[in-house]
């Protein structure tokens, strides 16, 4: 069934796919909770929608935490090629994790700080900004 979706905090998803949707929630929440899985269920959402910049950059992230850049770069890259028709929301999500992933520690904290301050639901990218 498509139709419009939401995350496990309530916000809106860009993805009419209910199984990228599905995938997605399922990946952060491991991704939340430092559990195995956590990437495959990121794959899964994007091979249902393979424009879903939030599953690309979140397993982007993954990537990075394993040490396998040339893949994070790769998805980061894919995420933002991706941003057409997303809500601010998930612009600024993409936009501050693909700037901890380039590297910048401290510009990707001051645009976590400053996504945070409208958006504090976005559990995913506090976890980026709790460490």
């Amino acid at each position: 069934m498509e139709g419009t979706y939401t995350d496990r905090y309530d916000l809106p998803l860009s993805t009419t796919s209910q199984a990228a949707a599905a995938h997605y929630i399922e990946g952060i929440d491991r991704a939340l909770a430092l559990n195995m899985g956590s990437q495959a269920s990121l794959e899964a959402a994007i091979a249902a929608d393979p424009d879903f910049a939030l599953a690309r950059v979140a397993l982007a992230r993954g990537w990075q935490y394993e040490g396998n850049i040339p893949a994070a770069q790769t998805s980061k890259a894919q995420a933002l090629a991706s941003l057409d028709g997303v809500t601010r929301r998930e612009r600024q999500h993409v936009n501050a994790l693909a700037r901890a992933i380039d590297g910048d520690g401290p510009g990707a904290l001051a645009l976590a700080y400053e996504h945070l301050q409208e958006f504090p639901r976005d559990a995913f990218v506090l976890k980026q900004a709790d460490g």
